[in-house]
This record gives C-alpha cells, sequence and structure tokens, in this order.
C-alpha cells in the first residue's frame, strides 16, 4: 500500500466521473439545430477522447472554418449543465478517502478546461479530495504531453517512483509512458483503443485498486 510520500494522479472525465453522459445531451441539443438524429451515448464515448476540437468536428460534421465556433458554444452550454453526483463512478469516493486518511497526496491531470473541470470536480463533491489540479492548456502542451504530469511531479518534490496515474485512455497511457510514470488503466469503456489485454495494469472498478498500489 501506497503511504506518506506517495501521490496518486486520476484523470478527470471516464476515471472519475461519467461525464459523457452530459456531452450527448449537449451534443445532441447541437444536432437538433441542424435537424440531425441523436447520438447514442456508446458512440459518444470514445469521441471524447479526441479533444474537444476532434469531438465536435466528428459528431456535429462541422468544417474545419467553425470548429473553434462550435467548441466555444458547447462549453458555454456545459457551463449551464450540473454534474449530478450520481455519474461519479461507485467506489470513487470511498477510495479516495481512504488514500486520504492513509496519508497519501491526490492530484487531477485532464485535458478539461479548468473552469469546466472545477465545476464538475466541486458539483460532484470531489474538488476537496484533491491537492493539485493540472487543467487544459495551462502550460501549453496537454495530454498525451507529459509536460502535465512534469508540473505535478516538480510540485511534490518526490521521485518517479512515487507516482501512480490512473486513467482510461491512449492519451494517458503516452502521457505517463513519456513522463517515466506508473500507468494503471480503468477500463471504463471510454476509448475502444484501450483493453487490459494490452498487458497493462488495470482496474474495472475503483475500490480493486488497494490490490495494486
Amino acid at each position: 500500500m501506497m503511504q506518506y510520500d506517495s501521490v496518486v494522479i486520476y484523470d478527470l472525465d471516464g476515471t472519475l466521473v461519467d461525464t459523457a453522459r452530459i456531452v450527448t445531451e449537449i451534443l445532441n441539443q447541437m444536432r437538433e439545430q441542424d435537424n440531425r438524429a441523436h447520438l447514442r451515448l456508446e458512440n459518444v464515448r470514445p469521441l471524447t477522447t479526441n479533444g474537444g476540437a476532434e469531438m465536435i468536428r466528428i459528431a456535429l460534421n462541422c468544417p474545419s472554418n467553425k470548429v473553434t465556433e462550435k467548441l466555444g458554444e458547447f462549453r458555454e452550454r456545459y457551463k449551464l449543465k450540473e454534474t449530478s453526483e450520481a455519474l461519479v463512478f461507485p467506489g470513487v469516493k470511498s477510495v479516495l478517502r481512504r488514500l486520504k486518511r492513509e496519508g497519501v497526496s491526490l492530484a487531477i491531470c485532464t485535458n478539461k478546461p479548468k473552469s469546466l473541470a472545477v465545476k464538475t470536480l466541486k458539483e460532484t463533491k470531489l474538488y476537496d479530495f484533491f491537492d493539485l489540479g493540472v487543467y487544459y492548456d495551462e502550460l501549453g502542451r496537454n495530454k498525451p504531453h507529459p509536460d502535465p504530469l512534469f508540473k505535478i511531479i516538480d510540485y511534490f518534490g518526490l521521485p518517479k517512483s512515487a507516482f501512480v496515474f490512473i486513467g482510461d485512455t491512449k492519451t494517458d497511457l503516452l502521457a505517463a509512458t513519456r513522463a517515466g510514470l506508473r500507468f494503471i488503466f480503468f477500463d471504463s469503456g471510454y476509448d475502444p483503443q484501450m483493453t487490459p489485454r494490452m498487458g497493462l495494469e488495470s482496474i474495472s472498478h475503483h475500490p480493486t485498486i488497494f490490490s495494486k498500489i
């Protein structure tokens, strides 16, 4: 079990919170404006792993010169949606409480814009668990670049062996690999490229993390 001077880093969307449900609702509202059929949740989940701009391009069949405008509209709509605590994956809060109780530090590393990420964390009552958050575009380069993870490493000032990163996408895996950090895959189904059969350390339920760390 990790003890003092250890840090668990979490991705947010698809790892701690099933926000694809909100994304699906917003995308379908935007598709309705263009008289397009609704997308299904299971089709939206993998789209969210592509980053905001690419998700908008594919989900709305959006021409390149309109992507920035539509992404801005998407984010404005997102600000108006409350993230229910019911969207937190089962076992997350009990795991975070135990980690904090046992003296482990916690960090968030997400490609979600800070305003939306903090909103999500506060509305789901997760915000106060975390000692540090690193959000979209704070450093100019996001995951899969390792820079956000390097910021976390520098903040805590511990050797890389003290860290583990838990995420649900290939983007998370690449960032962890490039930063030289141990990675544990949360099998939430968001990224079809990822599977436990890749030989990764993996969990399907959050409480089983204690058998890994």
